[in-house]
């Protein structure tokens, strides 16, 4: 049997999900956030007991450092597509299987790239241990996602 919650969030963060809540589920998102939480207090709680509770923790540590790597590297990669050009988009379709990053330097044709807001080691120093793969494969997707979604338009 499932429980209503009233959760509070900030006015700002609440219009912004006005803008974009069709596209996910809400409840399903605060599920999974609450239970990985809940999960880890539980662990964290038990104490050091033996060495699964330990493993079971930092895996679920481990975890979620590899969601935010790839959560960075999303975001960083919507700004790459917002100043990248309509060749830039038609070279896509031909690096999909290749390596993020060699993906993300073909992309834009050098390393140059990273001078739009994406920066992995800026990133890493907020948030030491981040996967620099899934940082990479989080950028690249966001690309690929928003010429996707547009290219209908053009």
């Amino acid at each position: 049997m499932a429980v209503n919650i009233t959760i509070t969030v900030p006015e700002g963060l609440h219009e912004r999900l006005q803008k974009v809540k069709k596209n996910f589920n809400v409840s399903w998102i605060c599920q999974e956030a609450i239970g990985f939480e809940v999960k880890r207090q539980e662990l964290l709680q038990s104490g050091v007991e033996n060495d699964q509770d330990v493993i079971e923790r930092l895996r679920l540590e481990k975890a979620e450092l590899a969601k935010k790597s790839y959560d960075l590297g999303y975001k960083a990669g919507l700004s790459i597509a917002k100043y990248s050009s309509y060749n830039d988009f038609l070279k896509l379709d031909s690096l999909r299987n290749h390596g993020p990053w060699e993906a993300m330097f073909e992309f834009l044709g050098s390393e140059d790239w990273l001078y739009i807001d994406t920066d992995f080691d800026e990133y890493e120093e907020e948030f030491p241990g981040l996967d620099s793969d899934l940082f990479a494969k989080g950028c690249f997707a966001a690309v690929v996602d928003f010429y996707d979604k547009i290219k209908d338009q053009l």
